[in-house]
Formats: structure tokens, sequence, C-alpha cells
């Protein structure tokens, strides 16, 4: 039921393929294109054309539906539309990773809750995250509450009531510790530096590196940054925007940051404004040299003339850890810079809302709670700012 959309490897397309059923018999067209999205359109278009003209004859759910044919048929008709770019790939990733290739070939009435217990307790035991799996969860749940209550097709949701446990706490300082040491810092930036030595085009990221730990920034926000977003006299910049994941070399998109409370001027020390200061200078350099790299948009932090990559950032963490021998965090990389950031903070003794202002967070922000603990540095902070009360109240 409904479309899918498949990429073909021999064909070196992206094939579409629309089909409904009535009354036992099935209806379907195909097509390809050389892009998903307009695929996509396409198959959609065609299969809302097909429920149209045999809607006169009473459409019908084939009772043999797999669990893959559903979840098509109940993303592209219910959800699909309602969901931004970024939550529509994340979604069929995970139907497409997890549950179509477990149980995507299992026909639905035929699936019952200790079958989709199992389902659950493989992810489980492949370590999943407990938020990835909820998220799995929930996406199945939802599907069999549309087999329920819009096919009448199934009478009870086998993905309601499952056992998820939670995940046991790993004492691991890598996954504790979210941010990188003062010394951690240092040698990264040493190590960045002699790299920039040997290729000198590198001299962005080096920046980067430089302004994200001093700033708080998050890395989308970082690398949508203007030379028009910095305010030398003030010394600051302005975030009301991100770099979305979507873009490309030749079509950068500049989308809106993640929530409202996300749009704000950061005030930066005097040595991270002479960085971004310089940073401007060389893009003009650049592009005085290069004429022929006209961009619509002349980011701040940018690579040939070219804004930078989230992941082109990652892979030049990954060489600075490795040669200062500081630990590269994995599943964090580029985030714990903003924690770094945000420990610094706490341990200024800058105030907690403060803080949440500064870095874009809401009022609970849990990033903010979990650096607010008492350990010994933050212990000798407390004594030094009580000493300095009372001695000015003496």
């Amino acid at each position: 039921m409904g479309f899918t959309v498949k990429f073909n490897e021999k064909r070196n397309k992206w094939i579409w393929r629309a089909r409904v059923s009535v009354h036992g018999k099935q209806y379907e067209k195909s097509g390809s294109t050389n892009d998903r999205t307009d695929a996509e359109l396409e198959g959609s278009q065609v299969y809302a054309q097909l429920v149209k003209d045999k809607s006169r004859d009473t459409f019908v759910i084939d009772t043999k539906i797999t669990m893959e044919e559903l979840m098509y048929e109940w993303f592209n008709t219910c959800k699909k539309g309602s969901l931004s770019r970024k939550s529509i790939v994340t979604y069929e990733g995970n139907m497409k990773k997890h549950i179509i290739p477990e149980i995507g070939s299992m026909q639905v009435i035929k699936i019952n809750r200790v079958c989709y217990q199992k389902f659950i307790n493989k992810l489980i035991s492949q370590n999943y995250a407990k938020g990835t799996i909820l998220l799995i969860n929930s996406l199945a749940c939802s599907c069999f509450d549309f087999a329920i209550h819009d096919l009448r097709l199934i009478d009870y949701n086998p993905a309601r009531k499952i056992n998820i446990p939670a995940k046991k706490t790993l004492n691991n300082s890598e996954e504790k510790n979210k941010f990188y040491t003062d010394e951690d810092l240092e040698a990264m930036f040493i190590a960045a530096d002699d790299i920039v030595m040997k290729n000198p085009e590198k001299a962005p990221l080096a920046d980067l590196l430089r302004f994200l730990p001093a700033s708080g920034a998050r890395i989308s926000e970082a690398l949508g940054l203007l030379e028009t977003d910095y305010y030398e006299q003030q010394g600051k910049v302005t975030i009301d925007k991100q770099l979305s994941s979507f873009s490309t070399l030749s079509n950068p998109l500049l989308v809106p940051t993640k929530t409202i409370t996300s749009n704000r001027d950061i005030y930066l020390d005097s040595k991270t404004s002479s960085i971004l200061k310089k940073r401007v200078l060389k893009n003009k350099e650049f592009r005085f040299k290069h004429p022929e790299f006209t961009k619509k948009h002349q980011f701040l932090f940018s690579y040939r003339g070219r804004h930078i990559y989230k992941e082109q950032f990652r892979v030049f963490i990954e060489k600075v850890c490795k040669e200062s021998g500081v630990h590269y965090h994995k599943k964090h990389a580029i985030h714990a810079l903003r924690h770094t950031h945000v420990k610094s903070l706490v341990e200024a003794g800058v105030p907690e809302v403060s803080i949440q202002q500064r870095i874009g967070h809401g009022k609970n922000s849990v990033v903010t709670k979990s650096y607010m603990h008492t350990d010994e540095k933050m212990a000798k902070v407390t004594v030094e700012q009580y000493e300095k009360f009372i001695s000015a109240g003496n």
C-alpha cells in the first residue's frame, strides 16, 4: 500500500512505486528520477491520484499487508506532511535501519506482543541508547495505531506496554565528562597550530576550534555565522540562524536556530574577538586574490571561499586529538567544546540564568544544571567568592 522510493544502483536512479489495493486487486504505477526529492514528489502525487481514481470502487486494505508496506502507508499518508525535512530523514532512517530489516517482511496481523518484545530486546542487546529505542518504538506504535483505528486491521497494539529498561550507567570518563580540560584545550591548540604551519589553508578550522569553547555556540550556529554577524566595536556576534545539515557546496542553506531562546548576542573576550577580526581580514584577502569565487553568503568561518562542513571540522578535531594526545570524544567530539564553555562559566561563578541566556538554553536546562555540581574546583571558587564578599562587608 502507498508508495515507496528506493535507489537502484544499476540504473543509478531513484525508483518510485505507487500501489493501492481494491477488492483484492492491485493497482500499481512506477517511475524513476535522478533526484530522491523528485521521486518522492512524483510518487506521492501518483499515489494520491490512484487513490482518488479508485475511491469510487471502495478502497480496501489487503489483510496480508506486511509491516514494511504498512509503515510506508502510514508515514506517507499521515505523518510526513507534518514533519521538518530533518525529522523526515531521522524517521525514515530509523525505519529503514531498524524496523524494516527485522520485522518489515512479517504480516502485520501475525505480529504479537511477544514477537515485538523480541525485536526490542535485540535492540537493547546491541547497546543502542534508550532514547533511540524509544524513538523506534514510538514509530512502530503509531504505525500499529494507524492499523487499528484507521484501517481496522488488528485488534490491539503490540508495541504498547513493552518493557524498555533503562540503560545501565557506564563507569566511563568518556560518558561522564563531556568536556575538555584547560590542559586538553592548550594541547589541542598547539597541535592545531602545528597543522596550520604545514597547511595554512587549515587556519579557519583552527580558529573555529578556539571560537567554540570561548563562545559556547553550537557548531551549526558557528558555521552559519556571516561576516556581517560580527560586530568588532561591540566585541560580539549575533546568533539568529544556523547552517542546515542539508547544505551543499553550491547551495548552503541558512535556517532558523534550534529554539526561540537560541537567538541571542554573544559577547566575546578580547582574544576571541581578535581571532574573528583576523578571520574577516583573511576572507577579504582571499576574495581579492580569487575574484572568481563569488558566493551569495560571506561566511565568517570559510574554507577556500566556501562554508565549512560539520564533518570536515570533526575530522580536523580527530586529527588534532591524535597529534596532541588528548582523548578523542567519539560520540560528542564537537559538542564537548560547548559543554567546556558551560563548565568554565560555572567555575567562574557566573549565575545560572546568565549561562542559560549566553548559550541559548531555556530556564530548566539539563546541561547547565549538570555542571552546577560541587567538585573540588567549584568548592574553591565558592570559598574565594565568599571571602571577597565578607572582606567587602568589613
